[in-house]
Formats: structure tokens, sequence, C-alpha cells
């Protein structure tokens, strides 16, 4: 169990091997960049329907970005291997564009400005649809 649990963390902490093991890791930052995006979108909602509490939401707001720039800085500190130096440049764009989307929504809700709460998770849904493209082509 206790080697089971090892090789579980050396995979999520270990750079990735060839070209293949450098997509499945960037497929997967993806996927968790578009979580981030989705939880982020449905704190917005839920307060500005007033079903969640605003502090909550921050928290929420803060969590989605916190995890979103780990995952991107986890991704961004592996060195491509041959041939897939573009799919580094893609995903880091659109990793860039999601943590600026989640401050811009932390930012917001820190200085209690909810009723900018629709408007700033407007793009949220087209990022997703982006990252989640990308995850597709980025599958070995």
């Amino acid at each position: 169990m206790i080697l089971l649990i090892a090789s579980a963390i050396a995979y999520v902490t270990a750079p990735p091997k060839g070209s293949d093991g450098y997509r499945e890791r960037a497929a997967a930052t993806a996927e968790t960049l578009v979580s981030q995006l989705e939880t982020a979108r449905l704190w917005a909602e839920n307060e500005t329907e007033g079903r969640a509490l605003p502090t909550t939401a921050l928290v929420g707001f803060e969590e989605a970005e916190e995890d979103a720039e780990a995952a991107a800085s986890q991704f961004e500190s592996y060195e491509p291997p041959d041939g897939v130096a573009n799919l580094r440049d893609s995903l880091v764009a659109l990793a860039a564009a999601t943590t600026a989307a989640l401050a811009r929504l932390r930012i917001a809700a820190q200085q209690e400005r909810w009723e900018e709460m629709t408007a700033l998770s407007r793009p949220l849904p087209k990022l997703s649809a982006k990252l989640a493209a990308f995850e597709e082509r980025a599958e070995p």
C-alpha cells in the first residue's frame, strides 16, 4: 500500500518522460484549469443569485485561483521534449488567461464589488471550451 502511494506521488511530481508523458501532463493540467474555471463560475452564479454567502464565495475564488496557479506552475516547470514546444506555449498562454480571469473575480470579491460578478464570469465558459479543446488535442 505504501509503495502504491509513493508511486502515485512520484507520478504527479516527477517530470514527464518523453513526448507522450508530456502530452498527458499537458492534458491533465488543462483539465485542472477547466475545473477551476467552472468552480469559480458556479461560485459567481450562486453568489449573484443569493445562494452563497459572499464570504464563502470569496474563499471559493481564492482557492480556485490558488489551485489554477499551482497547476500552471507545476506544468511550466517541465522542460518540453523535442517536438512539443508549441504545445507548451499554447497551454502556458491559456493558463495565464485562466489565472488572470480568476484573479479578477477574487479581487472584485475582496473589494466587495459583487455587482460585477456576472460580467467578470461571462468569459469563463469560452475559456473553459478553449482549454477542453486543447486537452483533446494534447492527449497522446
